[in-house]
C-alpha cells in the first residue's frame, strides 16, 4: 500500500514538474523566477535582509543578527550535507535531459531543495524576531517566490521544494527553541 502512494505521489511530482517547464513559462515570469533563484543562491538575500533588519532595529535581542544568521548555517549543514546525501535525488533535468534549463545547471542532489530550506527558515526565524506583520508578509512572499522559483527554471521537482520548505521550518523552529 506504502508503494502505491509512494508510486502515485512521484508519479505526481514528475508530471507537475513537466508541466511548469513545458507550459507555464512567460517571458515576463522568467525574469522573475531566474533572479529569484540567484537571489536566493548561497542565502545570498537572507544574509542580507537579517543583517539590514538587524542593524536597523527590527530583530528583537541583543545578538538576534549573529542568532538569526547561526540557525540558516545550521539549517544549510542540516539540508546540504546531510539530508541530500543520504536521499540523494537526482536533479530532474538529468531525468529528463530535453527540458530548457533557464539558469546554470547545479551540482548535488535534488532533494530537499536548500533555496526552500534557507527561504522558510530565514521566514521562521525572521518572524520570531519581528513583530510587524507587513514584514512578515513580504517576507514569506519572497521565500515562496525563491522556492517556487527552482521548479520554473527546471532544477528541483516540486517535492524536493515542499521537502526543502518542511525542513527549514521545522529545522529553524527547533534552533529558535534550543537557543532560548
Amino acid at each position: 500500500m506504502l508503494d502505491i502512494i509512494l508510486d502515485w505521489l512521484l508519479s505526481l511530482d514528475h508530471s507537475l514538474y513537466l508541466t511548469v517547464v513545458n507550459n507555464c513559462r512567460t517571458k515576463y515570469l522568467n525574469h522573475i523566477m531566474v533572479w529569484s533563484s540567484y537571489a536566493g543562491s548561497f542565502g545570498t538575500i537572507w544574509i542580507i535582509l537579517i543583517i539590514v533588519l538587524g542593524l536597523t532595529g527590527r530583530l528583537q535581542g541583543r545578538h538576534s543578527i549573529w542568532r538569526a544568521l547561526g540557525i540558516m548555517g545550521a539549517t544549510w549543514l542540516l539540508n546540504d550535507l546531510i539530508f541530500k546525501n543520504l536521499v540523494a535525488r537526482p536533479r530532474p533535468f538529468t531525468v529528463y535531459p530535453d527540458v530548457d534549463l533557464l539558469i546554470n545547471a547545479p551540482s548535488g542532489f535534488s532533494f530537499p531543495s536548500g533555496h526552500a530550506a534557507s527561504s522558510c527558515a530565514a521566514w521562521t526565524v525572521i518572524r520570531s524576531l519581528n513583530k510587524d506583520p507587513l514584514i512578515h508578509w513580504g517576507i514569506l512572499l519572497l521565500a515562496l517566490t525563491i522556492s517556487v522559483s527552482r521548479v520554473y527554471v527546471g532544477v528541483h521537482y516540486p517535492l524536493d521544494v515542499v521537502g526543502g520548505a518542511v525542513l527549514g521550518t521545522i529545522a529553524s523552529l527547533a534552533f529558535l527553541k534550543w537557543i532560548r
